[in-house]
């Protein structure tokens, strides 16, 4: 009967530099919960989406969802914003034509208390945001239906300024707090995928995850 088939087992690979290593302590096979598996690729930046063991490797997991957590680095060793974005752009090009039906998560990098930094951050998040929401303007598909999602982590930010306790004295490493949050934010875009892909009913959130982008809505 119905009732005795084995649920889907999402499968994810989240990429990325130090700020979300932490998740490295917990038992990743159950990091997510229930029907799902989660896969750690460390990173430095985003030079590491070309490394052909990244590809390898996702090819032969061949996952639902890729969440990709870089960018701050890329800022602070001053790459010209053109490489990171080509980075980004090869990747995604990598994952259309190379895993049909997996979908791409960028997570926006975070802000610091470091200003030149931040032009750069703000740059590449800029960008990002572009890509993804002009690609998904001009494929025109419903929003769960899409290949190429963001998340903002805008609840790291209140009136344009850091919020001071997820973020440790330097204005760049997070705080345990920040930690807490930043994988909050994870989490919640791969839940809240699943459960639109489930057809399962919203859970009420108050915290920022994965939104559709305003200029995507058309």
């Amino acid at each position: 009967s119905g009732s005795t088939t084995p649920s889907k087992v999402f499968k994810t690979t989240l990429i990325s530099d130090s700020i979300l290593r932490h998740v490295q302590g917990m038992d990743t096979k159950n990091a997510l919960g229930k029907n799902h598996e989660l896969t750690l690729i460390n990173k430095r930046d985003t030079g590491g989406l070309k490394e052909q063991q990244v590809k390898d490797e996702l090819l032969r997991t061949q996952p639902d969802f890729i969440y990709v957590h870089l960018g701050v680095n890329d800022a602070n060793q001053k790459f010209d914003l053109r490489v990171s974005l080509d980075n980004i752009f090869q990747f995604s090009l990598f994952v259309e034509e190379s895993l049909i039906g997996t979908k791409l998560f960028f997570s926006m990098p975070l802000m610091t208390s470091d200003n030149e930094a931040n032009a750069r951050i703000g740059e590449i998040r800029d960008a990002i945001w572009e890509f993804v929401t002009v690609t998904n303007k001009n494929e025109r598909k419903p929003f769960k239906e899409r290949s190429l999602y963001y998340n903002p982590n805008a609840n790291f930010m209140h009136d344009d300024h850091l919020i001071g306790e997820y973020h440790t004295d330097d204005g760049v490493h997070l705080s345990t707090r920040g930690k807490e949050v930043i994988l909050g934010n994870f989490r919640h875009s791969i839940h809240e995928m699943t459960r639109l892909l489930l057809n399962k009913p919203k859970k009420v959130r108050s915290t920022g995850g994965f939104e559709p982008s305003p200029l995507s809505r058309t």
